[in-house]
């Protein structure tokens, strides 16, 4: 029982400890897009799911907004652009790692001219707030701070959905972020204590969200789709290649240890996107629209254009997106808004048709993504399987129209959730990142869309360059080199990661000349001949990263005399899709050198063979090519351990220098030979004369041929040949000094003024929330007294008139202070809200401490009475029991009766003072404090009920094997023993029993002592049965 219990309780110590390590096994995943962003989650025990937010929304916007010191995020915030339009901040993601004189931060001003957008210390473009600080100074926000804070809002909303902490998420980016615009995202993460997992491309989640549902529709025939996503700012084109392979061990081998089931794959081999073409444009093409209707209508009436007014403008584009969302289901519809501009309401009818129109223009842009995805994957119409519509922008009817005369059908898959396979996709690859969760494998193949090479010094030209990648379509990958002459002199320019090549993957560069220090330039490569005119305008900076390769002169020390084989240089383009520079290393490789090792032996029972064949062959020529033979043999037999004896003397010089290397090699030949032999003639056995027999038996001769063959061993053991050794080579590491050009990272200043005005602003919202609350909590007591001093029946039983008089007037005078006065508008702390709060309650608790009191007493007086009586009678039962058959003393029971006494005379003085009080007075006594005495009551008669007789000594003498009793049973835990079959034991044996023999005996006993007696002769039937005990533990 003992152990069982023990471990039931470290069982529970063990979940205990666990269940705060399963509630951080909940990962996130983030579908951020320019105009929303939707959450998802994957939990222990829970599939994936998509969040609601505070709206009860699965999708929230993509809006900040910062006044007067207050933070809204989300809906909130959005809902605050048509009244304070420049304090609240839309649209974001196209401005993600942009300079302020790039062409999207030039788009953006163009759609919100609203905002002042100017550039940082790193050029990048930032947002001026309309608002000071509290010192006078200017307040910027970078695109960074606001992403994080929308981040860090769905990191909120999934730890309310989920009521778990969450630190890791996979983030989806559009699969044309360069990489300044990815790390923006991973900048933004890292703000808000956000751990990336991967930034997945959209088009691969929602190709990897396809899949997994179709898992078993694949198999070694390819089939292609294509996905045409349209958002709110962009439009994709993604062709995939769905197939299933045979799974395959970490080598690139078939293994049988492997599961027998195929792995599906997409791979990703076709992409095209239009960077500015979304459903957002056709938004502000209607804004437009109206705008211009509006002026038509009342120019006549307005002092200034409607389009100068920001708050109007605001109003236009809310009402244009709500308009086109009615025209994809109907022909035509009313705009309308209240007080639009100068106090004028606007109505205005617009049609489909009247929309398709206007949009002429953009329409025409939406087949470029598809023929830029074909012409990359070399596929053609006809061999593609299914064209999938995803995105809110692919509803519009004519974008559907176009697109099936572009891919040459009638039918358009809708067989996916167009607004959540991006971010359920993720949430499958970040369950399968967090090896916290078992998940069937689907790969997921991206590919590289902006080339990148390296650039430097003619002085430091590369020999070579290999892929060391796991995947093995880069291995043996044709690279690309130019050279240009500069006034500095000529400069080299190599492919690293060629257009279409797979990631994530590792490449290493060589450099054959390195007797200085060196520098080499990362870049994007040629990209005029894959992208289109729109895509290199929106492009930005093509310089990546600024590398030092420092340290040769302290690396060539000590390999003088060696043969230097050049730099190595390692990049990876990681999971995220950034390419860097991990570390370099100097390689030697040191001469060759000679050592000694001894011949091959020959086998033991070669030997024995050859001696009997001399003895019994013929002794010519073929006894001569035999023995040849078989040394040949013997020499294949002795190889594995030559070359295991090879590979362990290479391991131990290769940390040594040549010169300590050849001493030792030095002095092992010398100790070889002189352990040689002066001669081996004395080893070779005597011959036979020609034509003379010599008649022997077997057993001679196969001793005398053992003999012989023994004293050959130990001969050739000792022959020794010089062999060549080649070291492997020397590798050093070298300093690599990295800077990323254009500041893609945050610089530490930055990041700590980021980081300390997020702090303050959630301290501020804390306290904010501290407020609400103690003023709403304040206002509900306010008005609920003012009802119960009506209604509550209870309340004014249980208080005289002058309590009321008091209670109300004091919450007139709180709520007068709180209405009217005016002086809690401009509190910022709670402290006098809670201070107003308690006074009320002061006077309100002793009347709700009356009233509970009334409500428990009777159930307390109930149980305690129970209590008295249970204890009376076990007193009764003592006193009629004999002294010497009872377990308690008379001094015990005396003073048992005399607690019993001293509870009720307590009782009964407390009752007879509160029949006295009225119902408004306090109460004589608790119902606290007649639990406590119950309490004790109750522990003494536990005690005296637990009480055993003192243990008598046995005067019976101790039985013997040869007596005659009846067997007897032990009870050992489960077994059961017959005393007659233990054997007898010696004084000796006695005198050493294990002293839990007597722990048992002393445990058997205390549970019969707490038996009942049910007969008059119990106590010596108990007796009789402990020595009948005591007797078998003796034995």
């Amino acid at each position: 029982m003992k152990c069982s219990l023990l471990a039931v309780l470290a069982l529970c110590a063990a979940l205990a400890t666990v269940a705060p390590l399963a509630s951080a096994l909940t990962v996130l995943s983030v579908d951020f897009g320019s105009e929303g962003f939707k959450v998802g989650i994957v939990k222990p025990g829970v599939p994936m799911e998509v969040v609601m937010n505070a709206q009860s929304q699965r999708k929230t916007t993509v809006a900040v907004s910062f006044r007067q010191g207050e933070r809204l995020v989300g809906d909130p915030a959005f809902a605050l652009t048509a009244k304070y339009p420049t304090h609240v901040y839309t649209h974001l993601q196209p401005l993600l790692g942009q300079l302020a004189n790039s062409s999207s931060t030039e788009l953006y001003r163009q759609r919100f001219p609203y905002h002042k957008i100017v550039a940082n210390e790193q050029g990048l473009a930032v947002f001026k707030s309309p608002e000071q600080d509290a010192d006078g100074k200017d307040i910027f926000y970078t695109v960074e701070e606001l992403v994080g804070t929308l981040l860090e809002d769905a990191k909120n909303q999934a730890q309310v959905f989920s009521g778990d902490a969450i630190f890791n998420a996979v983030i989806t980016v559009p699969a044309f972020f360069a990489q300044a615009e990815r790390q923006a995202v991973l900048n933004a993460a890292q703000l808000v204590g956000l751990n990336v997992l991967q930034l997945m491309n959209e088009n691969a989640a929602v190709a990897l969200n396809y899949g997994v549902f179709r898992r078993h529709e694949f198999n070694a025939t390819p089939q292609f789709l294509m996905f045409y996503d349209m958002g709110a700012g962009s439009t994709t084109a993604t062709l995939a290649r769905f197939s299933a392979v045979p799974p395959t061990s970490p080598s690139g081998k078939k293994s049988k240890s492997l599961s027998k089931e195929a792995i599906p794959v997409a791979d990703i081999i076709g992409v095209g996107y239009d960077r500015s073409l979304g459903g957002f444009e056709f938004d502000l093409v209607l804004r437009d629209h109206l705008a211009k209707g509006f002026t038509t209508q009342y120019a006549k009436k307005i002092s200034r254009p409607v389009t100068a007014n920001p708050r109007a403008m605001a109003k236009l584009l809310k009402e244009a997106n709500r308009v086109k969302e009615v025209l994809s289901a109907n022909i035509d519809t009313v705009a309308q808004i209240e007080s639009l501009h100068e106090d004028i309401d606007f109505k205005l009818k617009v049609t489909r048709a009247e929309l398709e129109t206007m949009c002429a223009h953009l329409f025409a842009r939406v087949a470029s993504p598809i023929e830029q995805a074909l012409a990359m994957a070399n596929v053609t119409l006809a061999e593609l399987n299914q064209v999938i519509l995803v995105g809110g922008g692919s509803r519009v009817p004519k974008v559907q129209e176009l697109l099936m005369q572009v891919v040459q059908r009638t039918e358009l898959g809708k067989n996916i959730n167009a607004d959540e396979a991006a971010v359920m996709g993720a949430a499958y690859q970040a369950a399968a990142l967090s090896k916290a969760f078992r998940v069937k494998p689907f790969d997921v193949t991206n590919r590289v869309l902006f080339p990148v090479r390296v650039t430097f010094p003619s002085a430091a030209a590369p020999i070579a360059a290999d892929a060391s990648s796991q995947d093995e379509a880069i291995d043996g990958e044709a690279t690309e080199t130019t050279t240009t002459t500069t006034s500095g002199g000529s400069l080299v320019s190599k492919t690293l990661y060629t257009f279409q090549s797979t990631y994530p993957s590792k490449k290493v560069m060589t450099f054959a000349r390195h007797h200085e220090d060196f520098v080499l330039d990362v870049q994007y490569g040629d990209l005029e001949g894959n992208l289109s005119a729109d895509a290199l305008v929106h492009f930005g900076p093509r310089e990546l990263l600024h590398v030092a390769v420092t340290g040769l002169d302290t690396a060539v020390k000590g390999h003088e005399h060696d043969v230097a084989k050049g730099v190595k240089v390692h990049f990876e383009m990681d999971l995220n899709g950034i390419v860097r520079a991990t570390f370099a290393e100097a390689v030697f490789q040191p001469p060759e050198f000679e050592i000694d090792e001894p011949q091959a032996e020959k086998s033991t029972f070669d030997r024995i063979g050859e001696k009997l064949s001399s003895f019994f062959g013929s002794g010519d020529s073929k006894d001569t090519a035999s023995d040849d033979e078989a040394e040949n043999a013997a020499n294949q037999e002795s190889a594995p351990e030559q070359q295991q004896q090879q590979e362990q003397q290479e391991q131990q010089e290769e940390s040594q220098q040549q010169k300590d290397t050849e001493t030792e090699t030095a002095s092992d030949q010398q100790q070889q030979q002189q352990e040689q032999p002066p001669s081996e003639e004395s080893e070779k056995p005597a011959q036979q004369p020609e034509g003379e027999a010599a008649p022997a038996s077997d057993d001679t001769v196969a001793d005398k041929a053992k003999q012989e063959t023994t004293q050959e061993t130990a001969s050739s053991t000792t022959a020794s040949r010089k062999r060549k050794v080649q070291p492997k080579p020397v590798k050093k590491l070298l300093r690599l000094q990295t800077e990323i050009v254009g500041q893609q990272s945050l610089p530490s200043e930055s990041l700590t003024t980021i980081t300390a005005r997020l702090d303050a602003v959630r301290e501020s919202e804390r306290k904010r929330r501290q407020l609400e609350a103690a003023k709403n909590d304040l206002e509900s007591l306010v008005y609920s007294i003012s009802a119960r001093l009506e209604e509550d029946e209870e309340l004014r039983a249980h208080t005289s008139q002058e309590q009321r008089d008091e209670l109300l007037a004091k919450s007139n005078e709180v709520s007068a202070w709180l209405f009217e006065s005016g002086e809690a508008e401009g509190l910022t702390d709670a402290a006098p809200f809670t201070e107003k709060h308690r006074a009320i309650h002061a006077l309100l608790d002793g009347i709700t401490y009356r009233i509970s009191e009334r409500q428990k007493r009777p159930a307390a007086l109930e149980s305690i009475r129970k209590s008295i009586t249970s204890a009376r009678n076990f007193v009764d039962v003592l006193l009629k029991m004999n002294e010497t058959d009872r377990a308690q003393s008379e001094d015990d029971i005396e003073t048992f009766q005399s607690q019993i006494n001293t509870t009720s005379q307590w009782l009964e003085t407390k009752l007879a003072a509160q029949v006295k009080l009225a119902a408004h007075e306090d109460p004589a006594v608790s119902s606290y404090e007649i639990s406590l005495k119950q309490q004790r009551l109750d522990q003494l008669l536990k005690s005296m009920t637990l009480k055993t007789k003192p243990k008598k000594e046995s005067t019976k003498p101790k039985s013997s094997s040869s007596s005659k009793k009846a067997p007897k049973k032990v009870l050992e835990d489960d077994f059961v023993v017959d005393i007659d079959d233990l054997p007898e034991a010696s004084e000796q044996q006695q005198q050493q029993q294990p002293e839990d023999h007597q722990e048992q005996q002393e445990q058997q006993e205390q549970q019969e002592s707490q038996q009942p007696e049910q007969e008059n002769d119990a106590p010596e039937q108990a007796q009789d049965q402990r020595e009948e005990h005591q007797e078998t533990h003796e034995l």
